[in-house]
């Protein structure tokens, strides 16, 4: 089963933990991944569905203080990761 973009995130933050005993803060996404952020169902995203469904992704995080996952979005980064 191929795991979407949320649990990439999670799997990601708890290396993050592992290798630099710290919690991240930032969460730097492509533009494939954002694409894929908006294919999720809304029972996965929350709260920011219906913000997805009227403004795309982009917008919706700009309105909810460009947070997700519990950390700060970087958008059209060159390679998906957390720090």
């Amino acid at each position: 089963m191929d795991s979407n973009i949320i649990d990439r995130i999670e799997v990601k933050k708890k290396e993050f933990i592992d290798n630099n005993k710290q919690s991240p803060n930032k969460l730097y996404l492509t533009i494939s991944d954002e694409l894929e952020l908006s294919a999720l169902p809304a029972t996965e995203i929350g709260d920011l569905a219906s913000l997805f469904i009227k403004y795309g992704p982009r917008e919706a995080l700009k309105r909810k203080g460009n947070k997700f996952c519990g950390l700060e979005v970087v958008l059209d980064s060159d390679k998906f990761k957390v720090e």
